[in-house]
């Protein structure tokens, strides 16, 4: 493949992942779920730091974002918001230290 075809390619694979960001915040797992099997899995790498360096996803806002959703809707435990961030696919140590710095 050309690097124009394959320019073309990756741009149209980074749009569609960037349409599914910003629907609705998305952690890099998702991201990964959704489109592991239809994208290369370099073309995929490709595109997550290109979003993560835009600032498009970071695990680390989506805690804070999600933390203040579900503390607005007093519908959650701690012990219970943490299962759900984990059910999103972001890692136990990024939770823990935002809860850490957040008391």
């Amino acid at each position: 493949m050309n690097s124009i075809e394959e320019f073309k390619e990756i741009d149209k694979y980074k749009t569609k992942v960037l349409k599914y960001v910003l629907y609705k915040k998305r952690t890099k797992f998702e991201i990964i779920q959704k489109f592991g099997k239809d994208i290369q899995e370099d073309i995929l790498e490709k595109i997550l730091e290109d979003l993560e360096e835009n600032g498009y996803i970071s695990d680390e806002i989506y805690i804070e974002r999600a933390v203040d959703e579900f503390i607005a809707l007093k519908t959650l435990s701690l012990k219970e918001i943490k299962y759900k961030l984990l059910s999103k696919g972001i890692k136990s140590n990024i939770i823990e230290d935002y809860f850490q710095n957040n008391k």
